[in-house]
C-alpha cells in the first residue's frame, strides 16, 4: 500500500513525474552518427566514485549504497546492481529493438565483470545546480575509458556504442519537495559532435588498446533510477527503471533527437512515442510505447505510403512486431501529415511482462489495466522487466495517430537537438484528436498545483472517441486543423474514421471551396528543371512539359518519358489549323519541333546564328515562329500543318546586342540587355545599369498598345506610345496583365514585397489595393490572372515565399474561402494556368518546385459562362506572346467626377509618399492645393488625367512635418464640367 500512496502524493504534486524532464539528454546530436547497421554491438562498464558523504548525492559513490534499509526483492530492480543486473536490462532493450525494427536492428551487448573505480567524487564531475552545461562531465567519460583501457583486456574495437553505468540515481527526475540542490549526474548520451564540444574540434575520440582504437561516443546512465523520498510516513521508496533511459540512449546512438521540450524539459508528444520523458519513464521506466511513426521512418525501419489523391476507404493496419502501415499526405514538399494506427492491445490477450528476479525470469499478464498496473503504477511489477509481449500498452490508447512533421524545423534544429522547443511551431507535433493541444501545456489548479497537459485516449482518431470537440474529420475547419504552419490551408481533410481496431479504414479528399481537387508528382531531376508548360489537347487530353537542364520531360500516364536535348532557352506550343499540338525549343542554333501527337521530335532545323531569346509563336494568317539570336535579328519561319518550319525573313532589331526577350501581337517589341525595339522602327535605351528582364504588351479601351518593361532591379516602367517611358513601380518582383474589373480595361499587376498592387494602364492603384499578405511573407514571382468561375470579374493568382498560393478577388482585393493555400515550398518553379480539356473548361493550374515536385490543382465553379486566362504563364500563355489584347467594351462609370473614387493612400502616411487616387470620365486638368491646419499652401500639384481611367499622383511627404493636411482637389473636363473633393491626410513620422 505504501508504492501506491508514494505514487499518489508524486501525482498531485508534479501531474506525473516524468512529465518534465530536467535536462538534454541528447547532446548534440548526429544524423551520422545512426550508421543503420543491422547489429549495434554494446560495450557497458560499471563505474564507481571514491567514497563522500554529500547529502545532495544519493548514495556514498558504491553500487547499492543509494537506500537507507533494506527494500527486499520484490521491488522495481532491486539489489544487487551487478553484472548480471545490467545485463538483464540490456536484454530488455535487444527485445525492445528487435520488436520495434520489425528485425532490421539487432542488439548485441557485453557488461565488463570489473568494476572500474575512480579516485575522486560524484560531486567533481557534477555540473553546477541549475547548469544545462554538462561539459564537466566530459573529464568523468575521459577517467572511465582511460582507467578501463587499463584495467581491463577488452576489445574496444568491437563494439559500436559505449556505456557507461555508475554508482547512484540520474538527475533526471525531480521529487516533490525538492529544494533543487541535486548534484547526481544527469544522463547523458554524449555523441562525437558533443565531445568535440568539449574538448575540441581536432578530437576524434578516446584512445585505447595503445591508441589503435578510438571510443567516439559514450552514454552515461545511473544504476537504477528509484530513490527515497522523505513523506509522513518517514523515508519510502520511488520506484522507477533505467528501461525506459537504456532504450533511449540506444535510439540517440542510431540517431534520433529527443522530441520533448529540450528547452524547458516538458513533454511535446507524450505517451506517442519514444524520445519524449513521458514514454521514457512510462510504466514508471519500465517499458516505453513504440517509437512513432516519424521516429520509424527516421530511423529507416520504415517507408511512408505517399497519399496524394482523394480516395475513401482507405485501410490502415496496426503496428504489430513484424509489419505495420504509414501514410503520408503531403502538404508542401518538406511540410505533410503522417497517419498510423496504434493499439495497445494488438491481440486481445492483455499485456504480457516478463520479469528476471532472484536468479530466475518469469512472466505475468494483465488483462487490462489495473491497481498496481497503470502507467503512474506499477506496484504489481518487480525484479528488472526485460520483455513485453506488446510495447503499445505504454500507450494512453489506441486508434489513428496524425503526426505533424514539418522538416524545415528537423533541418535547422536536428543539430542542436531543438526540434520541438517551440511549443507553437513543433517539427513533429501531434495533432491531438480532442480539439485541446494540451501535451506540454502547464495548467494551474484552485489549489496553486501546475499540472503539464501529456495526452490522453481521446487523443486518437476513431468513430466513437467522446471528446466534445470530436468531429470525425480532419481538415480545414475542424480542431486542430489542417492547416500549414506556414499560414496556408492544406486543403486536405481526412474523415469517416472507423471504430477502433487492428484495421482502421478512413476518407481522404484534397480541395475545397474553389478547388476540386490537387494531385502531386514527384520527378527525379538530372539537373536544373525549368519551363512548365501545360495545355489541354484535343477533347480530352492534358499534357505537362518541362525541361531538365535542356532535355525535354513530359508527365505521362506511365511515368516521365525524357526525349532528350531539345532547348537550353525554353519552351512554347501551339495547336496547329487541323488541330495538331507542336512544342518548339531553341538548342544553341537548332530550331527543334516537338509533335505531341506523335510524341517524337519531328523536325530540327538550323537557324543562321545562335538563337538566344524564348521561342514564340505568333498567329497571324499561318502561324508563324520567332526566333531572337546573338546578332540582333528576330528570323521568322512559317509552319505548315505537320510543324516543319520554313525559313520566312530576318529582321534587324537590335545592332550586335542578343535579343532575350520578345512580346507580339500585330505589333512586336524585342529586348537585349537595355535596349528596346518595335517593329515599327522605335528604339529606347534604359538607363545605365536597367538590364531589362521581362518584356510585355496589352491594349488600352481604344485598341492602343501599351508597353510595360521589368528591369533586373525591379523597377516597373510602362510607356503608352512611342516608347515614353514612365516609371509605374519599384522593388516589382513579377508583374501581368489581366481584365480584372470587367469595365473594358486591362489592368497591370505587380508584386512587391508582401503587397500585390493592381494598376490602371495609367499608373494608378485600383480600389481595395494593395492586397497584403496576412503573414507578412514577400510575395515571389510568378503572378497569373484570369476569370477563373466565369463572372466576368477577374482574379489573380500569386504565391509567397512560403509556398502559399492566394487566388484574390479583384473587385474586393481580398482572398477566397480557403485561401492563401499551401502549395509548395523552397525555391519554385512559375505557375501555368490553363482551361481544361472537355466541356467544362475548368481551369487548372500547375507548379513545380526546383526539386521536382509537380503540384496540379483543379478548379471548379458552377460557372455562368465559360472561364477565361488572360495570363497563364511567365508569358503569358503556351506561345508565349507576351501579350493580352484589349478587351470587350465595359459598362464605364459615366459619372464625371465620383466623390468615392477621390481618396488617398496610404492613409496614415508613415513613409515617404501618398497618392492621391481619382477618376474623372473625361479628360480633365486636375489642381491638388494641399494645406496644413492653419491655411498655409504647402503644396500644389498640376496634372492631366484622362478620361475613363483612375489616376493618381504622387505627393513627397519626406520633408513635410508630422501633422493633419487638407487635399483640395479639382477636375475641370474639356466639357466645362468641374468638381471637388478635400481629402483629409494625417501624416505620422
Amino acid at each position: 500500500m505504501i508504492r501506491k500512496i508514494i505514487l499518489l502524493i508524486l501525482i498531485l504534486a508534479t501531474g506525473v513525474w516524468a512529465q518534465k524532464f530536467s535536462h538534454v539528454f541528447n547532446v548534440l546530436p548526429a544524423r551520422a552518427e545512426g550508421e543503420k547497421k543491422d547489429t549495434v554491438k554494446i560495450l557497458a562498464v560499471m563505474v564507481e566514485f571514491a567514497a563522500d558523504d554529500n547529502p545532495n548525492t544519493y548514495g556514498n559513490g558504491a553500487f547499492g549504497s543509494i537506500y537507507t534499509k533494506d527494500y527486499g526483492t520484490q521491488i522495481i530492480d532491486p539489489l544487487p546492481h551487478d553484472k548480471k543486473y545490467f545485463e538483464k536490462h540490456l536484454s530488455f532493450a535487444a527485445d525492445y529493438f528487435k520488436k520495434a525494427s520489425h528485425g532490421k536492428t539487432i542488439i548485441v551487448y557485453s557488461v565488463v565483470p570489473e568494476v572500474i573505480r575512480l579516485s575522486k567524487t560524484m560531486l567533481d564531475y557534477s555540473p553546477d545546480i541549475g547548469s544545462s552545461d554538462v561539459s564537466v562531465m566530459g573529464g568523468f567519460v575521459l577517467d572511465v575509458w582511460k582507467q578501463a583501457d587499463e584495467q581491463t583486456d577488452v576489445d574496444f574495437s568491437a563494439y559500436d556504442l559505449f556505456m557507461i553505468f555508475h554508482a547512484g540515481v540520474g538527475r533526471d527526475v525531480t521529487l516533490p519537495g525538492s529544494l533543487g540542490l541535486e548534484r547526481d549526474l544527469p544522463s547523458v548520451y554524449f555523441s562525437l559532435n558533443a565531445l568535440k564540444g568539449i574538448f575540441g574540434s581536432s578530437f576524434d575520440g578516446f584512445r585505447v588498446q595503445n591508441g589503435s582504437f578510438k571510443i567516439t561516443n559514450s552514454a552515461v546512465l545511473p544504476e537504477t533510477e528509484s530513490r527515497e523520498m522523505n513523506t509522513f510516513g518517514g523515508s519510502s521508496l520511488v520506484e522507477l527503471s533505467i528501461n525506459g533511459l537504456i532504450v533511449s540512449t540506444v535510439a540517440s546512438y542510431l540517431g534520433l533527437p529527443d522530441l520533448f521540450d529540450t528547452e524547458t524539459g516538458k513533454s511535446a508528444i507524450g505517451r506517442f512515442g519514444l524520445m519524449d520523458g513521458q514514454s521514457i519513464f512510462a510504466y514508471g521506466g519500465c517499458f516505453p510505447p513504440l517509437p512513432s511513426a516519424w521516429e520509424r521512418i527516421f530511423l529507416g525501419w520504415e517507408k511512408p505510403v505517399t497519399l496524394d489523391s482523394s480516395a475513401k476507404n482507405i485501410n490502415i493496419f496496426a503496428i504489430s512486431d513484424s509489419a505495420s502501415t504509414v501514410y503520408k499526405i503531403p502538404i508542401t514538399d518538406k511540410e505533410y501529415f503522417l497517419l498510423e494506427n496504434r493499439q495497445r492491445d494488438l491481440n486481445s490477450d492483455g499485456a504480457k511482462i516478463t520479469m528476471w528476479n532472484g536468479g530466475r525470469s518469469y512472466s505475468k499478464s494483465f488483462g487490462k489495466d489495473a491497481d498496481g498496473f497503470y502507467s503512474w503504477d506499477v506496484s504489481s511489477l518487480e525484479g528488472v522487466i526485460t520483455a513485453v509481449d506488446e510495447y503499445d500498452w505504454a500507450l494512453p490508447g489506441s486508434g489513428i495517430l496524425i503526426w505533424h512533421i514539418d522538416e524545415n524545423v528537423i533541418d535547422e534544429h536536428l543539430a542542436d537537438n531543438k526540434i520541438n522547443a517551440d511549443p507553437e511551431h513543433r517539427g513533429v507535433d501531434l495533432e491531438e484528436a480532442d480539439g485541446i493541444q494540451d501535451i506540454g501545456v502547464e495548467f494551474h489548479t484552485i489549489f496553486g498545483d501546475v499540472v503539464i497537459g501529456e495526452g490522453d485516449a481521446n487523443d486518437f482518431w476513431f468513430k466513437g472517441n467522446p471528446s466534445r470537440l470530436y468531429r470525425n474529420e480532419f481538415g480545414a475547419d475542424t480542431k486542430p486543423n489542417s492547416d500549414s504552419y506556414y499560414g496556408g490551408s492544406s486543403m486536405i481533410t481526412v474523415s469517416d474514421f472507423s471504430e477502433n481496431g487492428k484495421e482502421m479504414t478512413f476518407d481522404l479528399n484534397f480541395g475545397g471551396g474553389i478547388v476540386s481537387s490537387k494531385s502531386v508528382f514527384y520527378y527525379e531531376p538530372d539537373g536544373k528543371v525549368s519551363d512548365l508548360l501545360a495545355f489541354s489537347h484535343r477533347a480530352a487530353a492534358e499534357s505537362v512539359f518541362f525541361l531538365d537542364d535542356s532535355s525535354l520531360v513530359e508527365i505521362s500516364e506511365n511515368g516521365f518519358l525524357n526525349y532528350g536535348k531539345f532547348s537550353s532557352t525554353g519552351l512554347a506550343s501551339v495547336e496547329l489549323g487541323n488541330g495538331n499540338r507542336i512544342i518548339a525549343g531553341f538548342l544553341g542554333k537548332r530550331i527543334n519541333i516537338f509533335s505531341v501527337d506523335e510524341n517524337k521530335i519531328i523536325a530540327s532545323v538550323e537557324a543562321p546564328a545562335l538563337l538566344t531569346s524564348y521561342p514564340v509563336f505568333k498567329k497571324e494568317r499561318s502561324i508563324k515562329l520567332l526566333a531572337g539570336d546573338a546578332e540582333g535579328f528576330l528570323n521568322v519561319y512559317d509552319l505548315d500543318n505537320i510543324g516543319t518550319p520554313t525559313f520566312v525573313g530576318r529582321d534587324k532589331y537590335l545592332d550586335d546586342l542578343p535579343v532575350e526577350c520578345v512580346a507580339t501581337s500585330l505589333y512586336t517589341v524585342v529586348a537585349g540587355k537595355n535596349i528596346l525595339a518595335d517593329s515599327e522602327g522605335n528604339k529606347y535605351t534604359f538607363p545605365s545599369g536597367s538590364d531589362i528582364e521581362k518584356v510585355a504588351l496589352t491594349q488600352d479601351d481604344e485598341g492602343n498598345f501599351v508597353v510595360f518593361v521589368k528591369t533586373v532591379k525591379g523597377n516597373l516602367w510602362s510607356a503608352t506610345g512611342d516608347f515614353d517611358f514612365r516609371l509605374a513601380a519599384k522593388n516589382v518582383s513579377d508583374f501581368a496583365f489581366g481584365n480584372l474589373l470587367g469595365d473594358g480595361n486591362n489592368y497591370a499587376v505587380y508584386s512587391s514585397g508582401d503587397k500585390i498592387y493592381t494598376l490602371t494602364l495609367t499608373d494608378a492603384v485600383a480600389d481595395n489595393f494593395p492586397y497584403e499578405n496576412p503573414s507578412g511573407a514577400d510575395f515571389r514571382g510568378g503572378i497569373r490572372t484570369a476569370d477563373l468561375n466565369g463572372d466576368g470579374i477577374g482574379e489573380i493568382v500569386a504565391y509567397d515565399i512560403n509556398g502559399n498560393l492566394f487566388v484574390i478577388d479583384s473587385k474586393k482585393g481580398a482572398t477566397f474561402p480557403l485561401f492563401p493555400f499551401a502549395l509548395s515550398e523552397g525555391a519554385t518553379l512559375p505557375l501555368m494556368l490553363y482551361s481544361s480539356a472537355g466541356n467544362s473548361a475548368n481551369p487548372v493550374l500547375v507548379q513545380m518546385s526546383v526539386k521536382g515536385r509537380i503540384s496540379r490543382v483543379n478548379f471548379s465553379w458552377d460557372a455562368p459562362s465559360a472561364p477565361q486566362i488572360y495570363w497563364g504563364s511567365e508569358h503569358a500563355n503556351a506561345e508565349n506572346s507576351c501579350f493580352l489584347s484589349a478587351p470587350e467594351k465595359g459598362e464605364k462609370n459615366k459619372e464625371f467626377f465620383p466623390q468615392a473614387e477621390a481618396y488617398n493612400w496610404p492613409n496614415p502616411v508613415y513613409g515617404e509618399s501618398t497618392y492621391i487616387h481619382y477618376y474623372v470620365a473625361e479628360d480633365s486638368e486636375i489642381e491638388i492645393t494641399i494645406l496644413d491646419l492653419s491655411g498655409q499652401i504647402v503644396k500644389k500639384i498640376r496634372t492631366e488625367a484622362q478620361g475613363g481611367f483612375a489616376s493618381q499622383t504622387e505627393w513627397n511627404v519626406k520633408n513635410v512635418q508630422s501633422g493633419v493636411y487638407f487635399a483640395h482637389l479639382k477636375a475641370q473636363g474639356t466639357s466645362g464640367k468641374t468638381a471637388y473633393k478635400i481629402i483629409k491626410i494625417v501624416v505620422i513620422h
